[in-house]
């Protein structure tokens, strides 16, 4: 017999074989009871991930996982004795297809990813290299092209990373592709780049609202879709906020994640949202001094597939004292529907010219998954991203 990880809870009938999908940790308590192991953890073996950003993506079964993940898969952990380690049987990837409706779309989905999985499994340790292997990609994918695959190429899509520059008050903006030391081409005003854009040359900054859209090219023809991100300098950049309730698993990256100047995108685990399970939004913002504020506006993530959803209501409130707070508006939002997609939902308030030093954002989360939903009564989440004042 061979199961889930789940039957480890039970406790594992003799012989009994174990896939362990749930991380490693399955597979590695299944190997010290003598058992043998199939290593397939969700974290870097799901090919019904999505390989980049949404918005470039067809749609996908959630989660993110990019080529240089799949690559840094070890299915045989070091922490086993040798005895332990002769329990792997190996590896194994996983396309879902609940979102796959055809053989194209599944080849979209595991080419390269697959050529990846196969060097790790196939290839020992000491002989595997990130650098050799992003090194020859870019020739596996003409033998894809050659035999009219329907491959991806999202390793060409470029990411936007920042470090924000409490001092100045400004974004260090750096850009990057999975494919390495692939020449990137970008602009700011939001216009497309060609292969003839500013070339990429190291991190600056940005001290001011632009739209940074950034494309992988190479002989003079651009490599992929050109990725879009947005920096928004407001009054509340880098500003301190304080939580009523602290945020757990999902940081957003630090105390300064609401007041960055970077919004979140449609991927729950880009690393720049704020999550909130079953406890609600209630941050204030400090902006240091009292100023004439006309407007606040803040942004949720909806994906009910990851049980995250938007918020039932928001309010906004300012102060001059961090203590009295006056009202500025609220609204109330629909109960989450059956097939709602991911999408981001944007709340802005308006509001006669105010002086406030503080502002105080509140969103009620829904509090536990809708009766229709496959998690129905278990906890819901609330994302939130950067609170922006002007």
């Amino acid at each position: 017999m061979i199961g889930w990880d789940e039957i480890l809870d039970g406790g594992l009938a003799p012989g009994a074989a174990v896939m362990s999908w749930r991380g490693t940790e399955g597979g590695l308590r299944a190997a010290r009871l003598g058992h043998d192991v199939v290593m397939t953890p969700g974290s870097n073996t799901y090919l019904s991930s999505l390989q980049g950003r949404p918005e470039y993506e067809p749609a996908g079964g959630g989660g993110y996982l990019p080529l240089r993940k799949v690559y840094a898969f070890e299915p045989v952990p070091d922490s086993l004795t040798c005895d332990e380690t002769g329990r792997i049987l190996g590896g194994e990837a996983c396309l879902w297809s609940e979102f796959v409706a055809d053989s194209t779309r599944a080849e979209y989905m595991y080419l390269p990813r697959l050529s990846a999985i196969a060097e790790v499994l196939w290839s020992p340790a000491p002989e595997r290299s990130p650098e050799d292997f992003f090194g020859r990609i870019g020739l596996q994918l003409k033998r894809y092209g050659a035999a009219h695959l329907a491959y991806a190429k999202s390793l060409y899509l470029v990411s936007m990373s920042t470090v924000l520059d409490t001092a100045r008050r400004r974004v260090m903006v750096s850009l990057e592709s999975e494919s390495g030391d692939t020449p990137i081409r970008y602009t700011l005003d939001g216009s497309a780049p060609t292969a003839v854009s500013p070339l990429y040359r190291g991190p600056f900054a940005v001290g001011r609202s632009v739209e940074i859209r950034a494309a992988s090219a190479r002989g003079g023809r651009l490599l992929g879709p050109a990725t879009s991100h947005r920096i928004m300098v407001h009054r509340a950049i880098a500003c301190p906020v304080a939580l009523r309730y602290p945020c757990g698993k999902y940081t957003g990256g630090g105390p300064f994640a609401l007041t960055d100047g970077v919004e979140g995108t449609r991927s729950y685990d880009d690393g720049r949202w704020q999550g909130f399970e079953a406890t609600d939004l209630d941050a204030t913002v400090d902006l240091g001094r009292a100023v004439k504020i006309r407007s606040v506006t803040t942004h949720f993530l909806a994906d009910p597939h990851s049980w995250i959803f938007g918020p039932k209501d928001v309010r906004f409130e300012s102060s001059l004292d961090g203590s009295t707070f006056t009202p500025l508006g609220e609204r109330a939002y629909p109960a989450p529907s059956p097939g709602e997609a991911t999408h981001i939902i944007e709340c802005a308030q308006t509001v006669p010219a105010v002086e406030a030093r503080f502002i105080r954002v509140i969103a009620g989360n829904i509090g536990v998954c809708p009766a229709w939903h496959p998690g129905h009564g278990g906890k819901a989440w609330l994302f939130a991203d950067e609170i922006i004042v002007n």
